[in-house]
């Protein structure tokens, strides 16, 4: 309930909405590189992600507006990468009661690009029939005349 309520900007009334994208709550270590300064790794915890951004708890504060590069992790040693680094920028911090900041990072669209300007051509691959059509041919046996009617 309360991700689904925000105050407006006169703080008079409470609005009631419904979020762009659906929260997926995790609990994955990451790495945050500042782009700036890309020796410095601090790292977190990543607490919730959306298509358009992610929740990172770190013991460090970083300032609003700064670049950062996000390495979600496999280990909670920091030594397997999990998948290929994000970018996004920080959007909001809020401290928690035990000392620790949480950072709305808002995630960058990055272009993919193709390889070559030539148009793509896929082939329908074509059903292998056989050369010549299958022909059928029945053959009757008649064992013992007693099966056999009279008078035709």
């Amino acid at each position: 309930m309360p991700d689904e309520m925000f105050f407006s900007q006169d703080e008079k009334s409470l609005i009631r909405g419904s979020r762009k994208d659906p929260r997926t709550e995790t609990c994955r270590p990451c790495t945050v590189q500042l782009v700036e300064n890309e020796s410095i790794e601090l790292h977190g915890v990543v607490l919730d992600v959306t298509p358009r951004g992610m929740l990172v708890r770190m013991l460090e504060a970083i300032p609003l507006s700064t670049e950062i590069t996000i390495q979600l992790m496999r280990d909670d040693k920091y030594q397997k990468k999990l998948s290929t680094p994000h970018r996004g920028s920080v959007r909001r911090i809020e401290g928690t009661e035990d000392g620790f900041f949480d950072h709305g990072i808002s995630l960058h669209k990055e272009d993919i690009r193709r390889a070559s300007e030539r148009p793509i051509h896929i082939s329908r691959p074509r059903p292998t029939r056989p050369s010549h059509p299958s022909r059928m041919q029945n053959i009757d046996y008649t064992i013992d005349n007693a099966n056999r009617r009279r008078g035709r």
